[in-house]
């Protein structure tokens, strides 16, 4: 974990019983248990920071590479949850994506999962807007997910294309793109997995139950109600917002897409929050420009292009008209002031 970055701290969760895998690692490797696991084994969600706190500590006695990955190997189904037997309990994986993404919070909920689909891949990726836990959280993340898919598919195998991490490459990549089966890429823009879409419906799941699978929904409804308001309507439409604009793709239909509803329902939502989505858009374009105009580094045209303007002049305008001020005069106005993250 970035021990220096405290955004996350007290924000989201994960799913208590992931604790066991870490008991079982634990276990099997001779080292001594995080005091944590007892605690919060038997309770419904484990504090995002705590369980940073958990991989840590086991991080201090057995300082390997790709630990989280190791510590991965041993997830079982139901220690992820509910997730586990609802979503695989569809017929096919290609029916299983949308619930997947819809409730992947019921297991690992910190930054806003988003997705799209290009050249027959769809990418699911998470945003850091609230936190870069460190390499070995999001790995043991990214790994278990694949692997309760892997146990749910058998003999099948799950067509990943790559997976992209945010940090700096560790020791031994190739280690992680033989774990993996597929390139792995570090330093990029996002922590993300990309799958092929290519024979999803043929790719059966091992225990299809559509009966089991309604009765499960409409509790995973109630548990995801439960979860914290810092990822309400608002925050989740900014993000999203956020993630498209340094995609290079926006629109109403997209977002609308993206968040499970229709264009008709979020234009309606928006406007509960007294917003259209231009409106909307601007805020969160000028929100970007301020903290793109704190970095010293970025010239103008790269901020255009980080906000995506096709012209300087668009930008420049746009930015006159939020602040009153052209870019370069709020950057010096504002030049004591420290980058944000």
């Amino acid at each position: 974990m970035n021990r220096n970055n405290k955004d996350f701290l007290n924000r989201g969760s994960v799913c208590a019983s992931l604790s066991l895998m870490i008991i079982d690692y634990c276990k099997f490797h001779q080292l001594n248990i995080p005091a944590e696991c007892n605690l919060y084994h038997l309770e419904d969600r484990i504090p995002f920071n705590i369980w940073c706190n958990i991989l840590n500590k086991v991080q201090d006695q057995n300082k390997i590479n790709a630990l989280g990955l190791k510590i991965a190997d041993f997830i079982k189904p139901s220690y992820a949850g509910i997730i586990s037997y609802m979503v695989f309990s569809k017929p096919t994986l290609l029916d299983a994506i949308p619930d997947f993404i819809k409730y992947i919070r019921l297991a690992y909920d910190l930054n806003f999962l988003y997705f799209q689909v290009k050249n027959a891949e769809i990418e699911f990726s998470w945003d850091d807007h609230l936190g870069q836990p460190g390499l070995i959280v999001d790995e043991c993340a990214i790994a278990l997910l694949i692997n309760i898919v892997k146990r749910s598919i058998a003999p099948y195998q799950v067509p990943l294309k790559c997976i992209n991490f945010l940090y700096e490459p560790p020791e031994n990549i190739d280690f992680y793109r033989h774990y993996f089966g597929c390139p792995v890429n570090f330093n990029s823009p996002t922590t993300s997995i990309v799958i092929s879409l290519e024979n999803l419906e043929n790719i059966p799941l091992s225990q299809p139950d559509p009966y089991l699978y309604q009765i499960l929904k409409t509790h995973a409804d109630l548990l995801v109600d439960k979860l914290g308001t810092y990822n309400e309507f608002e925050n989740k439409i900014r993000l999203c917002i956020t993630t498209n604009i340094r995609n290079k793709k926006i629109s109403l239909e997209i977002i609308a897409e993206q968040m499970s509803i229709s264009p008709k329902k979020l234009r309606e939502r928006l406007s509960e929050y007294g917003y259209s989505f231009n409106s909307l858009l601007a805020d969160v374009r000028f929100d970007l420009a301020k903290k793109h105009l704190l970095d010293s580094t970025l010239n103008i045209n790269q901020i255009t292009y980080l906000l995506g303007y096709s012209e300087q002049s668009v930008f420049q305008r746009a930015f006159k008209n939020w602040s009153e001020l052209t870019p370069l005069k709020w950057r010096e106005e504002n030049k004591n002031l420290s980058k944000t993250s």
